[in-house]
Formats: C-alpha cells, sequence, structure tokens
C-alpha cells in the first residue's frame, strides 16, 4: 500500500513537471485570448473598442503627431487616419523577444525586436506615413508596449533596404527562439523518461525484497 501512495504521488509530481516543462521551455509565450468588453479608460482618450478577438483603440490626431504608446494583447489593434483614411496596426503574435505586427488596410505584415523601429508606407505614395516601435514585452500578462507616431519620409532603395534587413533579423532572432523551445521541450521529455525509469527501478526493487 506504501508503494502505491509513492507512486500516486510521484505520477503527479511527474505530471505537474512535464506541464511546467511545457510552458516554461516553449519558448514562446501562452497567450489568452483578449476579451471584448468595451475599456474607454484603457486607451489614454482614445477609447478601446471591440473588435474580432481583441479590442480596437482610436487615436486621434494629435496622439498620432506626438507619439502614442500603450501595452497590448494580440489580437488588440490601433486605429489611425492617414490622409482620411482609416488604417489599422495590429498585434498578432508574441514571442519573449519578438512581436508580429499587421498594417492595414493594404496588408503589410512585419516582425519586430525589442526595440526595433520600422517604418510603414499605407497609401502607397512612396512616402512613409507610419513608425511602430516595440518598446517592451511583458511575459508575464503576454503583452507588447507599441509606440506609433506619425512621420512623412520618403522611401529611398537605402531606407527600404535597411527595413528589409531588420525585418530578417527579427525573423532569424524569432525562429531561433522557437528552436530553442522545441530543443528544451525535449530535454523536459527526456529527463521525465529518466525520472520514470528510476521510479520504476525502484519500485521493482522493494517488490523483490
Amino acid at each position: 500500500m506504501e508503494m502505491k501512495r509513492i507512486g500516486c504521488f510521484m505520477g503527479m509530481f511527474l505530471v505537474g513537471l512535464l506541464m511546467f516543462g511545457l510552458v516554461s521551455g516553449a519558448g514562446y509565450n501562452i497567450v489568452v485570448p483578449t476579451t471584448t468588453t468595451d475599456d474607454s479608460s484603457s486607451s489614454g482618450g482614445g477609447g478601446g473598442g471591440s473588435s474580432a478577438g481583441g479590442l480596437t483603440y482610436a487615436v486621434n490626431a494629435n496622439q498620432f503627431l506626438v507619439g502614442y504608446s500603450k501595452e497590448i494583447g494580440v489580437n488588440d489593434r490601433f486605429k489611425i487616419t492617414v490622409a482620411d483614411e482609416l488604417h489599422y496596426v495590429k498585434l498578432t503574435g508574441l514571442t519573449n523577444t519578438t512581436a508580429s505586427i499587421n498594417v492595414s488596410s493594404d496588408t503589410q505584415q512585419a516582425t519586430l525586436v525589442i526595440g526595433d523601429v520600422r517604418k510603414f508606407d499605407v497609401n502607397s505614395d512612396n512616402n512613409y506615413d507610419l513608425s511602430v516601435k516595440l518598446e517592451s514585452i511583458n511575459s508575464t500578462s503576454s503583452k507588447a508596449t507599441l509606440v506609433i507616431i506619425s512621420i512623412n519620409e520618403q522611401v529611398t532603395e537605402e531606407i527600404a533596404a535597411m527595413e528589409e534587413n531588420k525585418e530578417s533579423e527579427a525573423v532569424d532572432v524569432m525562429e531561433s527562439e522557437k528552436e530553442i523551445g522545441y530543443n528544451l521541450w525535449w530535454i523536459w521529455v527526456i529527463i521525465i523518461v529518466i525520472v520514470i525509469g528510476i521510479i520504476g527501478a525502484i519500485i521493482i526493487y522493494f517488490k523483490k525484497k
């Protein structure tokens, strides 16, 4: 009976250990779907309206001009106006060090490392109209702080090449982080298999005695 209790306890311990390993070693955050409840106080005066799977924060012209910063979750988005047309900046994914965003109406996707600043031409007029900076990532809450600001800079081959290099480097960081998480997952599996083998050997030993 005592051995059964020990076995049951160790089984529960291993399940907990496995779950901890899967979460902590995955290399990217588990993101809880955001609510669609309106939160007018959370947008710093812009108002938080619901969108599919997240919140939409309307950024007024003055906020956009001087720069607007907010911590948001996956599927949350900013609504901005450029040349009298509505556009959106949406957070589509997070890891511990990178954030993926989607800029529309003409869809443009980008991956940013913490500290990265990216520029976007949202209306195809050969001028960058929008700058987005990934200020920080809160791994605990699975949220990222983005800073958006209105700009007016001509698109040049040099700047476009720099933007492409930033994207390539950020994607490499994201893939590397996921690969590390995958490797850590297998390390946890191996550790658990070894522990199970040791427990099994102990139980067999005591049964023989």
